[in-house]
């Protein structure tokens, strides 16, 4: 009985991990490949195979939700397009510790989805390079 009850004290504290929002999805996606990007970067490049792992399983996990996460980005850029166009991010890994700033590195959420949605219907097997994606 005991074992029984810790388990589901367990299910009901952790939750059901692929239960994440879409929005929690592409974030997660964009943590991966900064990851990924920081060991490439690196001198000690001991587990690139296993972050480059990482980075893909999290692609392959937005293709797989490919739907949801399409109707997700459509839906946010037409109502929260404001909101999105304030919150910026870094596209490609920046080292916090870094005397260099890349300006065309830093991108607006809304520009973030326009590139996740631009990879997925284009069949990408990743995220591509901000120089690969049309701008308009």
């Amino acid at each position: 009985m005991k074992t029984i009850i810790i388990i589901l004290l367990a299910i009901c504290t952790f939750g059901d991990s692929s239960a994440q929002t879409p929005k929690q999805e592409l974030l997660d996606l964009l943590n991966s490949k900064h990851n990924y990007e920081r060991v490439q970067a690196s001198r000690k490049k001991n587990n690139i195979s296993a972050v480059k792992t990482k980075y893909l399983e999290s692609y392959t996990k937005v293709k797989g939700n490919k739907r949801k996460i399409l109707s997700y980005i459509d839906d946010a850029l037409k109502s929260d397009a404001t909101a999105l166009k304030k919150e910026f991010i870094f596209y490609n890994y920046q080292d916090p510790l870094s005397s260099t700033f890349e300006p065309e590195n830093r991108i607006s959420l809304f520009n973030y989805f326009k590139i996740v949605k631009y990879s997925l219907e284009n069949s990408k097997a990743s995220l591509p390079p901000l120089k690969e994606v049309p701008t308009n």
